[in-house]
């Protein structure tokens, strides 16, 4: 039951955070607002210390989703032996 119930809330979460956004992420959406053409775009422009904390947040990513599995993993072996 609580898993069904994280799953709902993380999902209207979700659904709400993209729903609410009003930023523009590409050309295509950029056109459908603006009745001129498009002449030239910015590009993303990083910092050093930007791309260590991207990288440094994909390894977190990547620790925690391993855990999970682990811990699911090792969960269902032992409620599969203890019966």
């Amino acid at each position: 039951m609580g898993l069904g119930i994280g799953v709902l809330l993380g999902g209207g979460f979700a659904f709400g955070s993209e729903f609410l956004d009003d930023r523009v992420y590409n050309e295509e959406e950029l056109k459908k607002l603006l009745p001129v053409g498009i002449i030239s775009e910015i590009p993303p422009i990083t910092t050093p210390e930007e791309d260590r904390q991207v990288r440094a947040n994909l390894k977190m990513l990547l620790a925690t989703a391993a855990v999970m599995l682990v811990s699911i993993a090792i969960g269902s072996a032992i409620s599969f032996f203890k019966g």
